[in-house]
């Protein structure tokens, strides 16, 4: 990029992709976690499931580690598409800004300087 008005609009729009595709895994993440709540109340909404158990029995516990297995797949799904959307914008960004470029600013400048 030749222009800082170029390098600007490249930053401005890797942002508001970046920004687009943290609030879909959010919106995603949100949904499955909504999901996975429903399934696990579903035991004290059903129609007549009151289950007769002693008072030392814990039904609802049998189904504590799919749920939590659950939960866990869903942080590592939110955790793979934010890495995804973070690489993104580094490669987008990395584009605007090159090394090279900088340096030979740089170098114009502490010339311009010591001369």
């Amino acid at each position: 990029m030749s222009y800082p008005f170029d390098q600007m609009t490249s930053l401005v729009s890797a942002n508001q992709k970046l920004g687009q595709a943290l609030f879909e895994v959010a919106r995603v993440a949100a949904q499955r976690q909504a999901k996975i709540a429903s399934q696990g109340l579903a035991v004290f909404t059903q129609a007549g499931a009151a289950p007769q158990v002693s008072p030392f029995q814990f039904p609802l516990l049998s189904q504590w580690p799919e749920i939590v297995m659950e939960v866990e797949q869903n942080r590592q799904a939110s955790l793979a598409d934010v890495s995804a959307a973070v690489a993104e914008w580094r490669d987008a960004v990395g584009a605007a800004f090159s090394i090279e470029d900088a340096q030979q600013r740089a170098r114009r400048v502490f010339d311009v300087w010591t001369r």
